[in-house]
Formats: structure tokens, C-alpha cells, sequence
């Protein structure tokens, strides 16, 4: 996988995109109340610390940080390790001292937009946590595209986004998703919070395609790798 992921980087001049997500069997990675701590097992969990291993940069939204302050850091046999950890937060509302944007490792970044308010973004800079100003889409979200330039001129070369469902959502809107590992718990919610939120496809026609590896059991979870495919 990581010779495609260069090779893909390299060719589009943007970061290799791969979208993780843990969820039910009804797409939802959180209950309506707020709860996805744990929808999956131990297995699950330690191959997605793997993802995080060896990826170059880990993307989540602020909604993720404020709702459950990940550290974002890979356990993996015994040994913690910190990629980029990069939040998108349009407004900088979340806090500096979150576990995010933590300046272990390979540090944090807050990627957000004109609208911050200077005082907000002042208590961030006194904290050490560097700060990307993009520009901003119609809806006020910071545009992605600039994001992965933004990136990639930092040397990521594979970027994994992992949540919270509108960040999911807006990459899978921007068709930026290059590859997506599903983690499939035997349960169901019902309601609760979708995995990708957003416009989505109009047809099916239209709907992303992927193609899939046999399907990996990870105690009684599953995980569904895909690599994306272009459309007919």
C-alpha cells in the first residue's frame, strides 16, 4: 500500500486520503447522546493504531476534539508514537489544551479560517500550537483542497482522516478519498450519528466506487479496506 500512496501523492501533488471510520452496522459511530467509546473491540483498535502508525498526518474536526479529546497518538506494541495531528476548526473554538494539539512528536496543527477571532487564535499561538489560515468555502468550512496543498508542501504524504461525521462527509463531498478502511461492529443503534454527513451522492450513478479486500475479521468485528475506483 505505501508505494501507491507515494505514487498517488506524488502524481496529484496532494497527500494520499485514506477515511477511517468504527461504526455499527447502521453506519452510526456514535449514539444520539454522544457515546462511540468503544463501539469496537481491542483487535479493531489496534489496527487502527497501525493506520495511525504509519500514516504522516491524522485530520479530525473540532466537533471530535471538544466532544471527546483524542490524543490521536499510535499504540502500537508497546511504543507511543505522535504523527502531525491536524484539526479543522473554522472558527477556533475548540481548546489549546487539548490532547490534539499536543507538540509531542511530529506536533499539531490548527488549520482554520479568517472568521477566528484574533483573540482566539492568540491563546493557541501562546500555547505553542501552530496555526494555517485557509481560505473558506461558501459555507464558511475551510476548503480542503487548499488543506492538502498546504500538506503535501509539508512533506504528508498520506493523510488519515478520522471524524468525526462532518469531516468524513466534507471529504467524501469533495471526492478527496483515495482509500477507506471500515471497522464494522456486530451492533446496531438506530439513530445516533451517521459516519459520513453531508450532500452525499445524488444518484447512484454518482456514488463513489470502491473496490474492496475480502473482508478481515478482528475478533467480532470487521474491517473492510478499499481502494477507490474510478468510474466507468
Amino acid at each position: 500500500m505505501a508505494r501507491r500512496e507515494n505514487h498517488e501523492s506524488i502524481h496529484r501533488e496532494r497527500p494520499y486520503v485514506i477515511a477511517k471510520a468504527a461504526m455499527s452496522l447502521d453506519g452510526r459511530i456514535a449514539t444520539a447522546g454522544g457515546e462511540s467509546r468503544w463501539i469496537t473491540g481491542t483487535e479493531a483498535r489496534l489496527q487502527g493504531h497501525e493506520l495511525r502508525r504509519r500514516a504522516d498526518a491524522i485530520v479530525v474536526g473540532a466537533g471530535t476534539v471538544i466532544a471527546d479529546d483524542p490524543a490521536l497518538t499510535a499504540r502500537t506494541s508497546g511504543e507511543v508514537s505522535h504523527p502531525l495531528r491536524v484539526v479543522l476548526d473554522s472558527t477556533a473554538r475548540s481548546s489549546p489544551a487539548a490532547a490534539a494539539f499536543s507538540r509531542e512528536g511530529k506536533g499539531a496543527l490548527l488549520a482554520t479560517t479568517a472568521a477566528a477571532p484574533e483573540p482566539r487564535l492568540a491563546r493557541f499561538k501562546a500555547q505553542g500550537v501552530e496555526t494555517l489560515v485557509l481560505p473558506a468555502d461558501a459555507r464558511g468550512r475551510l476548503r480542503l483542497d487548499e488543506l492538502l496543498l498546504a500538506l503535501h508542501a509539508r512533506g504528508v504524504g498520506t493523510a488519515l482522516v478520522e471524524g468525526g461525521g462532518e469531516t468524513l462527509g466534507a471529504f467524501h463531498d469533495a471526492d478527496l478519498i483515495d482509500e477507506i478502511w471500515l471497522f464494522l461492529a456486530p451492533i446496531l443503534i438506530g439513530g445516533g450519528r451517521a459516519a459520513f454527513v453531508g450532500e452525499g451522492a445524488r444518484t447512484l450513478a454518482g456514488a463513489q466506487r470502491f473496490a474492496f479486500d475480502p473482508p478481515k475479521i478482528l475478533g467480532a468485528d470487521l474491517l473492510f479496506r478499499g481502494l477507490r475506483r474510478e468510474r466507468d
